[in-house]
């Protein structure tokens, strides 16, 4: 799946996908003989759905998987010498190529810690509705309900400073530990 793609209208494709008058699932599920439902309406059956899309959008680690041979450190010229020593593709892939991709995979991995409560606003707030706002709600819909929807702006402005300052504070935990066992940190 491309990453162009907005979540409105990937959110707009589940919801078609999902759809019990017209979507594709509750058809195939129908016609195999089980009882279409409502994934988005269903509480118990929201957070796959919704997690699934998260799948279906493709995994947004900060950097393009096309981008990852660029950000490769092993040079062919090392390749071809640990084959000519021996060595076969699995472990030229341990030797050469995974030693070289250590700092880029430390890096991004740094600055992905600061992020893990994020949960994805776009993705959230495109699917869910009232019925199922007690299993969908996360950090960035609390926050747009409290201020946007009920005018608490410094309860909402409190649960983000909440959210930023636990991803600092891991950042700087997860930096101090990379640190230590190598030599690639942010700073």
């Amino acid at each position: 799946m491309p990453h162009f793609i907005s979540w409105v209208v990937l959110g707009g494709i589940i919801k078609e996908l999902l759809s019990p008058q017209r979507g594709v699932v509750p058809y195939l599920m129908a016609a195999v003989g089980l009882e279409p439902i409502n994934f988005l309406t269903n509480p118990p059956t929201f957070p796959g759905a919704a997690g699934g899309d998260r799948r279906l959008a493709g995994c947004r680690l900060g950097v393009r998987s096309s981008t990852w041979p660029r950000c490769r450190g092993s040079t062919p010229s090392s390749t071809e010498s640990a084959t000519v020593d021996g060595a076969n593709r699995l472990q030229t892939a341990l030797r050469v190529t995974l030693p070289a991709l250590i700092p880029v995979m430390t890096i991004l991995f740094l600055l992905q810690i600061g992020n893990i409560l994020e949960q994805g606003w776009d993705q959230i707030f495109n699917l869910y509705n009232d019925v199922v706002v007690s299993v969908s709600d996360v950090f960035e819909t609390l926050v747009y309900r409290s201020g946007i929807e009920g005018a608490k702006y410094s309860y909402a402005t409190a649960i983000n400073l909440f959210q930023n300052v636990v991803g600092f504070v891991l950042l700087i935990a997860a930096n101090q530990i990379v640190r230590r066992y190598n030599e690639y940190s942010i700073w």
